[in-house]
């Protein structure tokens, strides 16, 4: 049975590296967003309030790129503004969401770590682990939310050259901000591997420890 909950914690924690590692692999494919390739589920509240937001700001969008005279180039600037905004909200919803199913993992592991310990198991140092691992989870949380409160504007531009340049820094800018977020959750994932894997050496350390016998005295 400890050897089915150990592999579950285990299993748990690289179901959450395989949807990470599918995600990169979606983003390195194209350099546009792609938001069809993300979770369909409903936005969360904080991020349509967010969308509210960016799309108040259209209207200074608008004005910004009102100078370039080639109306369709301004409406998919608009387009582009909008979308990757959107992908913003919608990746750190699911980066957010990622971090709540480690940190559940990780609760697991600290349930399991005080009823081992309650048997005279020495488990310190998987504590001090979940420790460390708590607070890179509060952490990574604290920073995806920074990111999920971002919003990338296109600056006043008067020609379509300079268009161009402003939005593949934007771009540029929104692909290293998202980069940066997933290689926290990628540090979360891997400390809350660990920690699984800890409890389980420790476990399975205890079991081959041998029983001490005791020898008839000579005196």
């Amino acid at each position: 049975m400890k050897k089915i909950f150990i592999s579950f914690l285990i299993i748990s924690s690289l179901f959450i590296f395989v949807s990470i590692s599918a995600q990169t692999t979606t983003n390195q494919t194209s350099t546009e967003p792609n938001l069809q390739a993300l979770p369909t589920s409903t936005l969360t509240p904080t991020s349509t309030l967010q969308l509210e937001k960016v799309k108040e700001k259209l209207k200074k969008i608008k004005q910004n790129v009102a100078k370039i005279k080639n109306k369709t180039k301004r409406q998919v600037a608009e387009k582009v503004y909008l979308r990757m905004n959107e992908l913003n909200q919608k990746l750190t919803d699911h980066y957010l969401n990622l971090l709540d199913q480690l940190e559940k993992v990780l609760n697991g592991i600290s349930e399991r770590v005080d009823r081992v310990a309650s048997k005279g198991i020495e488990v310190s140092s998987v504590k001090e682990k979940i420790t460390l691992t708590q607070e890179a989870i509060n952490k990574a949380k604290e920073e995806v939310q920074k990111q999920k409160n971002k919003i990338y504007e296109i600056p006043p531009v008067t020609t379509e050259t300079k268009l161009k340049a402003e939005v593949g820094k934007l771009r540029k800018n929104l692909h290293n901000d998202l980069k940066a977020v997933e290689a926290l959750v990628k540090e979360v994932r891997n400390k809350v591997h660990d920690v699984a894997v800890s409890l389980a050496q420790t476990i399975k350390g205890e079991k081959a420890t041998p029983t001490p016998t005791l020898t008839p005295s000579v005196e």
